[in-house]
């Protein structure tokens, strides 16, 4: 998350990505995804980075693996 925008990417359930608009939803309740792409594309690249830095060796590369494969069905989608 940044100030004003969260990303939920749940990696049990790999199709699971949310993003919000915390200024204008603070509840979390409208799911932006593929609504603000520059937003989310800047935020879910942190996180890959994050995740990469933080989940060690195996953990982290089986995180980023499944959030890659989730990018990837999301510009299949056309949300990115």
């Amino acid at each position: 998350a940044n100030e004003r925008f969260k990303v939920i990417l749940d990696l049990r359930r790999r199709r699971r990505v949310r993003f919000f608009d915390l200024v204008a939803d603070p509840g979390e309740t409208r799911n932006l995804l593929g609504e603000e792409r520059p937003a989310f594309r800047q935020i879910y690249s942190a996180l890959l980075r994050q995740l990469e830095a933080t989940e060690g060796e195996v953990g982290g590369r089986r995180a980023v693996k499944a959030a890659r494969e989730r990018m990837q069905q999301l510009r299949a989608l056309g949300y990115l």
